[in-house]
């Protein structure tokens, strides 16, 4: 009968083929054809049809195999669509999944698959993880938990119906109950989150599976064992190889320690660091336009100084132009200008570079001028800036979805730029760089083998099922990125000069991995603002101060926590 059924199916093929096309002078036009080729891949003659040009391949009865499901037929190992014309010739390969078998790996087993990036087609048909029966609760602690939790009637992610809809799969797969857990009041953010988790280890007994931080938290949480390694990156072993899951690069340098990674993110890396400015009071005083400036190439610190001179001259005592955490100041100014605070690639601290000092005196000079906020000191919004009082204010590019920062505090308009080039290099010019701080990472419960069988590693399959709904950026092409991350910027800035301008330096050259804020932080016992200073006691833009010496201070406190945390 199969037999028959392709024999019919090439017999037609045939009777379709049949003559040629006449002109109206009674000539013959020849007509470009194709050879299709039909392999059913089991052991039976290779059938061939021939097709014209720009027409499409009928697609044959789905032939029939003793102990074998027939699945799709494919061209080069992906399934073919027989509904494109055909533009060359070509094999059509069947392919077979064994009766009684799941065929292929599950979605779980390897997300890499085809089949896996459609959230429609996912395969939860899998029992491996040796469960008891008992239905446990898997607590995920987040600082919001609607941004996380699609079964919040305020959620804010993207897609939640598909979202609840792979929970729920998730649950029935692992017989667990996911819960989403708001952090304590008093471990709301930075060292007191630390400091909880690390005391959830101390007492030996965890609130909670899998917890939601900062990735520049991740050296001080291994020091006590209070996270679970992930990753061995010299070894190229353990749970991320186990589950086919490809890390961004850069991600896993920050949340590394010692060749171990300790962090996860369904995500990628984002450029970071940037000047939000008041477009109101920049009109009002007849400046030009920060972000036009950028998008001409004249953007330098030159040009920035003669900003500042411009609008100092213009406010009163009362007001300032540039405003917020001054290490921001000094990582986005030192960066742009080709400079970092420490290398990633050769393990050294640059406090002492030229690039460094140059920055810090430059800072010093705009501090005596009165062009910085003296009050200056928190990450977030500033006094001044909030009150209009400012003209910039130092952000990170979360600021921009972050209900807590710029849209809700202030009511004028706000718009953004990249921060200046070194001097006569302009926009365009190799030596623009911006630091990559720190990124939202998910740090699971060091055990092996827990309550009820579960481990590290079945957290780890759990977590990356759960982010089934919505691949992994690292999936999707290089312009569904570009517009992804288009209309995110223009969701939340009214500038069309910004959102050009941020996106002039959204690509991968432009970026480096900053490793200053996870240094610190671990140098000075899981704050950077203990111990070494160099946050809230910003070295000497004051009168007094002496960029040179009080940086030469913290040179080798850094280098010796640099080599102990050993990033390569």
């Amino acid at each position: 009968m199969k037999k028959f059924v392709k024999f019919l199916f090439v017999a037609l093929f045939a009777l379709t083929l049949i003559g040629c096309t006449t002109g109206g002078g009674g000539g013959t036009t020849t007509t470009t054809e194709y050879s299709v080729k039909f392999d059913y891949n089991d052991g039976s003659e290779v059938q061939v049809v021939k097709v014209k040009k720009g027409e499409t391949v009928a697609k044959p009865t789905d032939p029939t195999r003793e102990g074998y499901k027939f699945v799709e037929w494919q061209n080069s190992n992906k399934a073919y669509d027989f509904s494109k014309p055909v533009t060359k010739s070509m094999t059509l390969k069947a392919k077979w999944e064994k009766e009684g078998s799941i065929g292929d790996k599950s979605c779980s087993e390897d997300r890499n698959q085809d089949k896996c990036l459609d959230p429609t087609t996912f395969d939860w048909d899998y029992n491996r993880f040796g469960f008891d029966g008992k239905k446990m609760e898997i607590k995920i602690y987040v600082g919001i938990a609607a941004e996380n939790d699609p079964s919040q009637t305020g959620f804010t992610g993207e897609r939640r119906e598909d979202r609840q809809r792979v929970r729920t799969d998730v649950e029935a797969a692992y017989n667990v109950t996911i819960k989403y857990e708001e952090y304590p009041a008093d471990a709301a953010w930075g060292p007191s989150r630390v400091a909880w988790i690390q005391n959830q280890k101390t007492v030996n007994k965890y609130s909670g599976h899998i917890f939601l931080i900062d990735s520049n938290w991740i050296s001080t949480l291994k020091k006590n064992g209070s996270i679970a390694e992930l990753y061995n990156t010299s070894k190229k072993t353990g749970l991320f190889k186990d589950i086919n899951y490809e890390q961004d690069p850069s991600f896993l340098k920050m949340t590394s320690a010692n060749g171990k990674v300790y962090g996860y993110s369904n995500g990628s890396v984002r450029p970071d660091t940037f000047l939000y400015y008041n477009q109101d009071l920049v009109d009002k005083l007849g400046l030009e336009d920060p972000a036009t400036l950028w998008n001409e190439g004249k953007w330098d610190y030159a040009k920035f100084v003669e900003f500042a001179d411009a609008a100092k001259a213009q406010l009163g005592d009362e007001s300032t132009v540039l405003s917020g955490e001054y290490v921001r100041m000094a990582q986005g100014f030192l960066a742009a200008s080709g400079g970092r605070f420490v290398d990633a690639e050769t393990n050294t601290v640059l406090l002492t570079n030229q690039k460094t000092l140059d920055t810090f005196n430059n800072l010093k000079n705009l501090y005596a001028k009165g062009q910085i906020d003296k009050a200056s000191g928190s990450n977030d919004v500033s006094d001044k800036f909030r009150e209009g009082k400012a003209i910039f204010n130092t952000g990170s590019l979360w600021f921009l979805s972050s209900t807590l920062r710029f849209k809700d505090q202030c009511d004028f308009k706000i718009s953004v730029v990249p921060y200046p080039t070194a001097e006569g290099d302009g926009a365009a010019k190799e030596t623009f760089q911006i630091p990559m701080g720190y990124e939202a990472t998910w740090a699971f419960q060091p055990v092996e083998n827990g309550e009820n069988g579960l481990s590290t590693k079945v957290l780890l399959n759990m977590l990356d099922d759960l982010f089934a709904a919505v691949p992994p950026e690292s999936k999707t092409t290089s312009l569904d990125k570009e517009a992804k991350y288009r209309a995110f910027l223009a969701k939340r800035i009214d500038s069309e000069a910004s959102v050009n301008a941020l996106m002039s330096v959204q690509a991968s050259k432009y970026q480096y991995l900053d490793l200053l804020e996870l240094v610190s932080m671990t140098a000075g016992e899981g704050s950077h603002y203990k111990l070494n200073g160099f946050w809230l006691n910003f070295p000497s833009l004051k009168e007094d101060g002496d960029p040179a010496s009080q940086l030469a201070a913290l040179q080798p406190i850094y280098q010796k926590t640099l080599e102990e945390i050993n990033f390569n």
